[in-house]
Protein backbone atom coordinates (compact mmCIF):
# COMPACT_ATOMS: atom_id res chain seq x y z
CA UNK A 1 0.00 0.00 0.00
CA UNK A 2 1.37 3.29 -1.16
CA UNK A 3 1.69 5.41 1.33
CA UNK A 4 0.87 9.31 0.79
CA UNK A 5 3.15 12.35 1.27
CA UNK A 6 1.99 14.00 4.58
CA UNK A 7 4.63 15.61 6.14
CA UNK A 8 6.25 19.55 5.33
CA UNK A 9 9.78 17.41 3.80
CA UNK A 10 7.13 14.35 1.73
CA UNK A 11 5.21 17.26 0.35
CA UNK A 12 7.82 19.37 -0.89
CA UNK A 13 9.16 16.94 -2.52
CA UNK A 14 5.78 15.80 -4.31
CA UNK A 15 5.33 19.49 -5.33
CA UNK A 16 8.73 19.74 -7.11
CA UNK A 17 7.55 16.35 -8.77
CA UNK A 18 4.36 18.27 -9.89
CA UNK A 19 6.37 21.13 -11.52
CA UNK A 20 8.52 19.43 -13.14
CA UNK A 21 5.57 17.16 -14.29
CA UNK A 22 3.75 20.76 -15.63
CA UNK A 23 7.02 21.79 -17.58
CA UNK A 24 5.94 21.84 -21.37
CA UNK A 25 9.64 21.29 -22.11
CA UNK A 26 9.40 18.28 -20.18
CA UNK A 27 6.11 16.82 -21.46
CA UNK A 28 7.78 17.60 -25.22
CA UNK A 29 10.63 15.97 -23.90
CA UNK A 30 9.16 12.66 -22.49
CA UNK A 31 6.39 12.77 -25.42
CA UNK A 32 3.25 13.25 -22.60
CA UNK A 33 0.77 15.86 -21.34
CA UNK A 34 -0.58 16.44 -18.62
CA UNK A 35 -4.66 15.70 -18.57
CA UNK A 36 -4.03 12.84 -21.10
CA UNK A 37 -3.75 9.39 -20.69
CA UNK A 38 0.24 10.05 -21.50
CA UNK A 39 0.10 11.72 -17.41
CA UNK A 40 1.05 8.72 -15.86
CA UNK A 41 4.02 7.83 -18.35
CA UNK A 42 5.12 11.79 -17.46
CA UNK A 43 4.80 11.46 -13.76
CA UNK A 44 6.73 7.90 -14.11
CA UNK A 45 9.76 8.86 -15.36
CA UNK A 46 10.34 11.35 -12.21
CA UNK A 47 11.35 9.20 -9.31
CA UNK A 48 11.50 10.69 -5.53
CA UNK A 49 14.55 8.99 -4.28
CA UNK A 50 16.68 6.47 -5.78
CA UNK A 51 15.11 3.94 -4.57
CA UNK A 52 11.31 4.62 -6.55
CA UNK A 53 13.22 3.35 -9.74
CA UNK A 54 11.54 0.08 -11.08
CA UNK A 55 13.35 -2.57 -9.44
CA UNK A 56 16.21 -4.32 -12.07
CA UNK A 57 14.75 -7.53 -14.27
CA UNK A 58 14.89 -10.86 -12.28
CA UNK A 59 18.10 -11.85 -13.61
CA UNK A 60 20.31 -8.73 -12.57
CA UNK A 61 18.91 -8.41 -8.84
CA UNK A 62 21.30 -5.34 -8.12
CA UNK A 63 21.81 -4.00 -11.30
CA UNK A 64 20.32 -2.61 -14.77
CA UNK A 65 21.13 -3.28 -17.93
CA UNK A 66 21.57 -0.75 -20.02
CA UNK A 67 18.34 -1.37 -22.01
CA UNK A 68 16.32 -1.29 -19.05
CA UNK A 69 17.76 2.03 -18.24
CA UNK A 70 17.35 3.74 -22.37
CA UNK A 71 13.32 2.46 -21.68
CA UNK A 72 13.24 4.98 -18.65
CA UNK A 73 15.42 7.92 -19.14
CA UNK A 74 14.61 11.24 -19.56
CA UNK A 75 14.16 10.68 -16.09
CA UNK A 76 14.48 13.04 -12.79
CA UNK A 77 15.29 11.96 -9.21
CA UNK A 78 14.21 14.04 -6.50
CA UNK A 79 15.26 13.86 -2.96
CA UNK A 80 15.80 16.41 -0.12
CA UNK A 81 19.21 17.86 -0.28
CA UNK A 82 21.28 17.88 2.82
CA UNK A 83 24.51 20.10 1.65
CA UNK A 84 25.14 23.28 4.13
CA UNK A 85 26.90 25.15 1.38
CA UNK A 86 23.65 24.92 -0.52
CA UNK A 87 21.95 25.89 2.56
CA UNK A 88 20.57 22.75 2.42
CA UNK A 89 18.15 20.17 4.61
CA UNK A 90 14.78 21.07 5.65
CA UNK A 91 14.22 24.10 8.17
CA UNK A 92 11.14 25.54 9.83
CA UNK A 93 11.85 28.98 10.89
CA UNK A 94 10.09 31.59 13.49
CA UNK A 95 9.64 35.11 11.07
CA UNK A 96 9.05 38.83 12.57
CA UNK A 97 5.15 38.15 12.59
CA UNK A 98 6.15 35.26 15.40
CA UNK A 99 4.59 32.49 12.79
CA UNK A 100 6.54 29.80 11.62
CA UNK A 101 7.55 29.04 8.13
CA UNK A 102 8.81 26.03 6.36
CA UNK A 103 11.96 25.87 3.76
CA UNK A 104 14.50 24.01 2.26
CA UNK A 105 16.58 22.58 -0.16
CA UNK A 106 15.52 19.17 -2.68
CA UNK A 107 17.67 17.78 -5.23
CA UNK A 108 17.31 17.35 -8.52
CA UNK A 109 19.29 14.90 -10.85
CA UNK A 110 18.09 14.65 -14.53
CA UNK A 111 19.66 11.93 -16.91
CA UNK A 112 18.42 11.55 -20.67
CA UNK A 113 20.18 9.04 -23.42
CA UNK A 114 22.27 10.94 -25.72
CA UNK A 115 20.46 10.96 -29.26
CA UNK A 116 22.06 8.40 -31.75
CA UNK A 117 22.19 11.01 -34.39
CA UNK A 118 24.44 13.23 -32.04
CA UNK A 119 26.25 10.51 -30.29
CA UNK A 120 29.80 11.21 -32.05
CA UNK A 121 29.36 15.04 -31.83
CA UNK A 122 30.21 15.48 -28.15
CA UNK A 123 29.79 19.20 -27.83
CA UNK A 124 26.63 19.36 -29.91
CA UNK A 125 24.90 16.00 -27.62
CA UNK A 126 26.03 18.66 -24.25
CA UNK A 127 23.87 21.35 -25.97
CA UNK A 128 21.48 19.39 -27.20
CA UNK A 129 20.94 18.12 -23.41
CA UNK A 130 21.81 21.75 -21.92
CA UNK A 131 18.79 23.28 -23.72
CA UNK A 132 16.68 20.86 -22.63
CA UNK A 133 17.41 21.25 -19.01
CA UNK A 134 17.62 25.01 -19.18
CA UNK A 135 13.99 25.38 -20.71
CA UNK A 136 13.03 22.76 -18.61
CA UNK A 137 13.92 24.79 -15.28
CA UNK A 138 13.27 28.20 -16.91
CA UNK A 139 9.57 26.49 -16.99
CA UNK A 140 9.50 25.48 -13.64
CA UNK A 141 10.38 28.72 -12.55
CA UNK A 142 7.72 29.95 -14.09
CA UNK A 143 5.33 27.91 -12.50
CA UNK A 144 6.75 28.18 -9.05
CA UNK A 145 5.29 30.38 -6.98
CA UNK A 146 1.48 30.24 -8.58
CA UNK A 147 -1.54 28.44 -8.32
CA UNK A 148 -0.37 26.93 -5.20
CA UNK A 149 3.20 25.33 -6.40
CA UNK A 150 6.14 25.32 -4.62
CA UNK A 151 7.24 28.65 -3.50
CA UNK A 152 10.61 28.35 -4.99
CA UNK A 153 13.13 31.26 -4.29
CA UNK A 154 16.75 29.82 -6.03
CA UNK A 155 17.28 27.18 -8.73
CA UNK A 156 21.07 26.34 -9.36
CA UNK A 157 23.54 23.66 -11.40
CA UNK A 158 25.58 21.89 -8.30
CA UNK A 159 27.45 20.06 -11.01
CA UNK A 160 28.57 20.46 -14.36
CA UNK A 161 26.31 18.22 -17.49
CA UNK A 162 28.57 15.15 -17.32
CA UNK A 163 28.62 12.16 -19.70
CA UNK A 164 28.88 8.63 -18.78
CA UNK A 165 32.19 7.30 -19.35
CA UNK A 166 33.17 4.73 -21.71
CA UNK A 167 33.48 1.93 -19.40
CA UNK A 168 30.18 2.80 -17.94
CA UNK A 169 28.29 3.06 -21.19
CA UNK A 170 28.75 -0.76 -21.65
CA UNK A 171 26.14 -1.11 -18.78
CA UNK A 172 23.98 2.07 -18.30
CA UNK A 173 24.21 3.03 -21.46
CA UNK A 174 25.41 6.41 -22.96
CA UNK A 175 23.45 9.47 -21.26
CA UNK A 176 24.20 12.52 -19.61
CA UNK A 177 23.27 13.77 -16.35
CA UNK A 178 23.43 16.83 -13.97
CA UNK A 179 22.79 17.74 -9.92
CA UNK A 180 20.57 20.74 -9.85
CA UNK A 181 19.55 22.21 -6.27
CA UNK A 182 16.40 24.23 -5.59
CA UNK A 183 15.93 26.42 -2.85
CA UNK A 184 12.04 26.65 -1.71
CA UNK A 185 9.74 28.34 1.32
CA UNK A 186 11.66 30.63 3.95
CA UNK A 187 12.96 33.81 2.79
CA UNK A 188 10.94 33.52 -0.35
CA UNK A 189 8.25 35.98 0.44
CA UNK A 190 6.22 33.16 0.31
CA UNK A 191 5.19 29.64 1.86
CA UNK A 192 6.62 26.87 1.76
CA UNK A 193 4.92 23.48 0.57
Amino acid sequence: MPVAATGFISLSIENLRDLVARSPTWQTWTGSTLGTAEENATRARLFTYSMDLPTPDAGQAERYEAAELTGIRPLVLIDAFLDPAYGGGFELARNAHDYMRDGGALLLRFEADVAAELAGDEAQAKRDFINRIGNTLYDIGQLANTDGQLAINHIATLSEAMRSDNLSRATQGDYFFIYIGVRYGAGSGRGGV
